[in-house]
């Protein structure tokens, strides 16, 4: 993503239900942010095995600013 100013993208994890499991909080470097998920959700306890969804809104006023793709969770 390039030029994103006065903003900071919204990263979230979702179940099949469509139920938020977990919010990402960005790591900075300089102009660059890198997101991590370690496969817990809002509360600490590790995620069942299965399929989720990664939502990211860049919060854009115009555009198509959101992506939705999807993550493997496997033990």
């Amino acid at each position: 993503i390039f030029k994103v100013t006065g903003t900071e993208p919204q990263v979230d994890i979702y179940d099949l239900a469509g139920r938020r499991v977990a919010g990402l909080e960005p790591t900075a470097t300089g102009q660059q942010r890198q997101y991590t998920w370690d496969g817990l959700d809002s509360t600490g306890n590790t995620v069942t095995p299965g399929i989720y969804f990664l939502r990211v809104d860049l919060g854009a006023d115009a555009g198509d600013d959101k992506a939705l793709r999807t993550i493997a969770v496997a033990y």
